[in-house]
């Protein structure tokens, strides 16, 4: 019988345990992610023979979906464990359907469920991943504005500092990003204010989970914060960065002096999706990535 329980902080060592037993390059692998979205996305898990499966739904609360099992799997145990939690879905009266399938799974789950799950990308959901060494750096004329920003930026704010995120700190990033959210307008899209409790989240735990953080401060007063943990042994994901706005060249700043200082020995940087936002995909494409992440959504059709 399969079970789903709501995510808690102490599931942690669970899941520390799970994702550690593969190379995942999907931005979701990560137990701050389950966490900080746990309310959210009506985040749940159950083990079903030795895989850990994660239940979501979209931010209406109305579409159930699982991610592809979490841990070491063939084609043996995958399969039987994803026919008994096709069969939960189905009894529960929801259609059975995977979100963040990578290239490599969707290969699996073609060989053992052939004809009766229907692949779509989901391009809002790619996660965009670049050469740590290239943001650092910014060379060449492709970064010639990025690199002019930030040279504005500390010309006009020499004595700004980055300096780590510590608990005395969090609730002066708790302000910041409030600030931010009051002059995005975020009470008229659900998604930022999903956004912003998420991360709320995150900070309020901070203890408790394994991301590193940075604090932008000006004047002594804090403009910007961001938030990024190993994803896998060459990968840092950024869960959240935030600057304010009316200070030109503070994103591009704290990007390039948060992987100088706690992540050059990474090979990759993975700064998670764009959710279909058309300002959000113009940014990161100006950063220009080394490779998406391909993701697609699995429908059974029987």
């Amino acid at each position: 019988m399969v079970t789903f329980k709501p995510v808690t902080i102490e599931d942690k060592e669970i899941f520390d345990f799970y994702l550690k037993q593969k190379y995942y390059e999907g931005s979701e692998y990560t137990f701050t992610n389950f966490y900080i979205w746990r309310n959210i996305l009506s985040i749940e898990w159950a083990l079903v023979d030795e895989l850990l499966y994660v239940k979501a739904t979209d931010l209406d609360k109305e579409k159930p979906y699982i991610l592809p099992p979490l841990g070491i799997n063939n084609e043996e145990n995958m399969e039987k464990s994803l026919l008994k939690v096709k069969d939960y879905f189905l009894k529960a009266g929801f259609p059975f359907t995977i979100r963040a399938i990578t290239q490599e799974i969707k290969e699996l789950m073609e060989s053992l469920f052939s004809g009766q799950l229907i692949f779509t990308e989901e391009r809002e959901l790619f996660d965009y991943v670049y050469l740590v060494d290239d943001l650092v750096n910014l060379k060449g004329r492709r970064y010639h504005r990025k690199r002019n920003h930030i040279k504005n930026f500390k010309k006009l704010y020499s004595n700004y500092q980055l300096h780590p995120l510590t608990e005395d700190l969090i609730p002066g990033c708790i302000v910041n990003l409030k600030e931010w959210c009051e002059k995005r307008d975020c009470k008229k899209d659900p998604s930022l204010l999903c956004e912003q409790e998420a991360i709320i989240e995150a900070l309020e735990k901070f203890s408790q989970l394994d991301y590193i953080g940075a604090v932008m401060l000006v004047d002594d007063k804090i403009e910007g914060f961001t938030l990024g943990e190993k994803l896998n042994k060459d990968t840092v994901v950024i869960h959240a960065e935030k600057g304010n706005v009316d200070l030109k060249g503070i994103y591009p700043t704290i990007n390039q002096e948060f992987l100088k200082m706690y992540w050059s020995e990474m090979t990759y940087v993975n700064r998670e999706e764009d959710l279909g936002r058309e300002g959000l995909r113009k940014a990161k494409m100006s950063y220009y990535p080394f490779k998406l992440v391909v993701k697609y959504k699995g429908e059974y059709v029987g």
